[in-house]
């Protein structure tokens, strides 16, 4: 287990890479995104409204039995019936609403990250030369997703779901005096501490998974694009093996993540039911006390029912929170990933911008790469490149290839370059390219890279989809 995977935690790295996301979730107050989240705050006040109603409807109902109100009962089914309709729909829209602004954070994230990763050849570099992070393409793709998803549906609750629970506090202040908010409190304390030692280590192993699903999945993608070969090789035993080893690290690590998650979930459960009983246990010490001994029957049912619904929902406001821990899990192992790959990018980035301007610690040689020439520099220079005391070898490796090679190549003129398998070739038309980084030397480009100038062609055939125009 990496570095990477003990920084995947519930902590201060998580609040930076998350409040760094959020700058492409919300990029200005004009955005999309924006008035989204703030119509979607809206939808939900309106439903805590319809819902405190609701919550009202019984100790109503409790009333009109023990009075025997025939006329209010028919009235009193007609406002039931609107505010469940209204619910309903209120709802709907919210949900509706949080799946819009699920897709509009994905599509701020991934063109944020699609400038950076195509840019620079940064993503032939993240992939083959600097593999500081895995599966580049899954945190790209399905990482997004699933952190864009998850958060759209317990970004609300976890913002308006504190000021609910003040409401409700003052409520059952009212009933009961200190005695049921204070119970209610404490029993929250408890299960969000024992909650937050349990998120951490599934957080962690939400991280892996995802790690461990994309080698898995990165398996079977190389069977398929290289399945001829492999066949010609006859190399099917080879891979089934590789494949079984990937497989079970995954399912190895899935069956940790999943033992955790019965502690987390049975930790949840346990609030959830809990604090059924406890509105109960809270409003007996005033009735029992004689506090309520003037209400007629019909009263005191109506104001236990009312009572009930209120310390009811402060604790399912509570429990709330708790449960969007199990779902917060896959947001911080999520944002984790994707603020790496992001911190990666941007360092690629920074180093591809000091190789036009490099020193190398063990030579006094300038590291230099010159291009993007105006055309009319072809027409007082001859050499299409210039290479004085070129020095090359593979990145991050300590050995060298070629030293101090000096040469020049001229427009027009066919040059060959041999030698043994691995003694450096290929090597010189990717520190030409620019796909590597020189250890010493100067290269002047004196020609563009395009039609008109310099073309490369790769070892291997490449064809992106799309027309024959468009190879």
């Amino acid at each position: 287990m990496n570095h990477q995977t003990h920084t995947a935690k519930f902590g201060i790295l998580f609040f930076k890479r998350f409040w760094k996301l959020c700058g492409f979730l919300f990029p200005s107050w004009r955005s999309a995104s924006v008035w989204l989240t703030l119509f979607l705050l809206l939808l939900c006040l309106l439903e805590q409204v319809v819902t405190y109603f609701i919550g009202l409807v019984p100790s109503k109902f409790y009333k009109i039995f023990t009075d025997n109100d025939e006329s209010g009962f028919t009235s009193h089914v007609a406002y039931s019936i609107s505010l469940i309709i209204g619910k309903a729909f209120l709802l709907s829209l919210k949900f509706f609403v949080a799946s819009f602004l699920y897709i509009t954070w994905r599509r701020s994230i991934c063109y944020a990250i699609h400038n950076q990763y195509f840019s620079d050849i940064l993503y032939y570099r993240l992939n083959v030369t600097d593999k500081t992070i895995d599966n580049p393409d899954q945190r790209i793709t399905q990482d997004v997703d699933r952190l864009c998803r998850t958060f759209s549906l317990v970004l609300v609750p976890v913002i308006i779901t504190p000021f609910t629970i003040c409401y409700y506090i003052y409520k059952c202040w009212t009933v009961t005096s200190y005695l049921g908010p204070v119970s209610t409190v404490t029993f929250f304390i408890i299960f969000t501490v024992i909650n937050k030692l349990l998120m951490s280590p599934v957080a962690k192993y939400v991280y892996l998974q995802e790690k461990m699903e994309g080698n898995f999945r990165f398996q079977h993608m190389q069977i398929r694009v290289n399945a001829e070969s492999a066949a010609f090789y006859q190399a099917e035993n080879t891979e089934k093996l590789k494949a079984n080893q990937k497989l079970e690290k995954l399912l190895s690590t899935q069956g940790r993540l999943i033992a955790w998650q019965f502690a987390l979930n049975n930790c949840i459960n346990l609030a959830d039911y809990f604090g059924g009983i406890l509105s109960y246990i809270a409003i007996s010490f005033p009735i029992f006390s004689g506090k309520y001994a003037s209400l007629s029957p019909g009263d005191l049912t109506a104001l236990i029912s009312q009572y009930g619904f209120y310390s009811i929902y402060l604790v399912n406001c509570f429990t709330t929170l708790i449960d969007q821990s199990a779902q917060m899990t896959d947001v911080i192992g999520t944002a984790h990933r994707i603020g790496q790959l992001f911190e990666e990018l941007e360092r690629l980035k920074d180093e591809h911008g000091q190789l036009e301007n490099c020193t190398n610690s063990s030579s006094e040689t300038e590291c230099l790469i010159n291009g993007d020439v105006d055309h009319r520099s072809i027409e007082v220079k001859s050499a299409a490149f210039d290479v004085h005391n070129l020095t090359y070898g593979q990145p991050k490796s300590c050995h060298i290839l070629c030293k101090n090679l000096t040469f020049q190549l001229s427009s027009g003129i066919n040059v060959l370059v041999t030698g043994d398998s691995g003694c450096g070739k290929t090597a010189l038309l990717r520190i030409l390219s620019g796909l590597w980084k020189p250890v010493s030397g100067v290269i002047n480009k004196n020609v563009n890279l395009g039609p008109t100038g310099v073309f490369y062609l790769p070892q291997k055939p490449y064809l992106t989809d799309g027309t024959l125009r468009e190879q």
